[in-house]
């Protein structure tokens, strides 16, 4: 049942109010890194995507053996793509 399902992880390198937060330490790894080995726990890397706008944040994804899905620029603006009509 497992191979109908995938896992998307959104992630932007800005924060609306923590600045890099998906880099914040978390024990030994950072933050990202640490819900990507969550996930890997019950998914295969293969159905793991993190999508995001940044080059360091595709790195960390890459390193944990997990898909990436380029995000676009705009779309990690945050709360002005709501202000959009």
């Amino acid at each position: 049942m497992l191979e109908d399902l995938a896992v998307v992880i959104p992630v932007r390198l800005g924060s609306s109010r923590i600045r890099h937060k998906a880099l914040l330490p978390f024990g030994n790894m950072n933050l990202l890194e640490w819900k990507i080995r969550q996930i890997l726990e019950i998914m295969p890397p293969s159905r793991v995507f993190v999508s995001t706008e940044s080059e360091e944040l595709s790195a960390i994804a890459k390193k944990c053996g997990v898909r990436v899905h380029r995000r676009d620029r705009y779309l990690a603006i945050g709360h002005k793509r709501a202000l959009v009509k």
